[in-house]
């Protein structure tokens, strides 16, 4: 049962920076991308199958809209996955008509999971208003991540990836442009090359899509060599998609980030000891085996706040906000 908006107590501290709130709904994926963070989890080949319940996404959604949230994203490792997400498909309707001020529904996902008709029936129903898709390569053999084909005996059994992001862009992103009218994104990760992402970014010049751009320093040793000009890489490929495109340059004002058009660049910020950038984009809450877990700035160090009540959530903001 859902519950109705009737708090009365005072605003203390607004949820800052965008005003999002971001829920992570299951730390698992049915992918193994060599560069996942997890939102600072395990990752998801180690993960324990845990899935928020939708009576604490709930509360979660009545809490922050006490403290002025704008938005609500939901995240995984890959919500696709997650064991409710029919019931969740259900009730964002009801959650949109409950609290008209939160104006922007998102998830983001790999697409795959939604292949599957049901599924992908289930995110068109649930009425979201901007669809996150990450897509790095248009290939396969450029694909740096593994399918996972079933579970046996508890364990994951992994095998190569049978799709490429071209089959992402027939399978999940024409369908959507063609039944529902919302917004579509197209996450991109950049780690050093510009081929991939400079073919995905075609692609989604080619469908009137959006993009972002994340730059990404990878800690591997044996990728050192390649990631000690990583800064002037990520200038240059910068440079090259403004020229390629003949794009306009403005500066986000809230995430002080480089902003083209349709496409926004987003460096890695924990490479650069950006730190007060984290408090900037999102208000983070992860589903763990304790429970629901607000991270709190610096995600690097994987600084955690167990919630389990109203006030929690309240202190958390709070921390949030020094």
């Amino acid at each position: 049962m859902l519950i109705q908006n009737l708090s009365l107590k005072p605003l203390l501290h607004n949820i800052p920076g965008r005003g999002r709130l971001r829920i992570s709904l299951t730390p698992i994926c049915n992918l193994k991308c060599f560069y996942c963070h997890n939102e600072k989890q395990p990752p998801p080949w180690l993960s324990e199958n845990i899935h928020s319940s939708i009576e604490s996404i709930d509360k979660l959604i009545k809490w922050s809209s006490n403290h002025q949230v704008k938005g609500v994203a939901f995240t995984g490792g890959e919500p696709g996955m997650y064991a409710h997400f029919e019931e969740l498909s259900n009730i964002i309707p009801t959650l949109k008509s409950l609290y008209p001020d939160i104006v922007k529904w998102s998830i983001t996902t790999n697409g795959i999971p939604f292949f599957n008709a049901k599924k992908y029936n289930q995110l068109i129903r649930a009425g979201f208003n901007q669809i996150k898709i990450s897509i790095d390569s248009l290939y396969d053999n450029s694909k740096p991540f593994i399918y996972k084909e079933r579970k046996k005996n508890n364990k994951i059994r992994f095998t190569e990836n049978e799709y490429s992001g071209l089959d992402v862009f027939e399978k999940l992103v024409k369908p959507i442009q063609n039944d529902c009218d919302v917004d579509i994104k197209i996450n991109i990760v950049f780690y050093g090359y510009d081929g991939a992402p400079l073919n995905v970014l075609l692609k989604c010049k080619e469908l009137g899509l959006k993009a972002a751009v994340m730059e990404l320093r990878l800690p591997a040793k044996h990728l050192e060599k390649e990631q000690e000009h990583m800064s002037e890489r990520w200038k240059r490929f910068k440079q090259k998609v403004i020229d390629v495109f003949k794009l306009k340059q403005y500066i986000n004002p809230i995430t002080n980030e480089l902003e083209c058009d349709w496409i926004s660049f987003y460096q890695d910020h924990c490479a650069e000891g950006i730190c007060e950038y984290c408090r900037n984009v999102d208000f983070l809450v992860v589903t763990t085996k304790n429970g629901l877990e607000v991270l709190l700035p610096c995600y690097k160090e994987g600084k955690s706040m167990l919630i389990k009540t109203e006030d929690d959530f309240s202190k958390a903001v709070e921390l949030y906000n020094i």
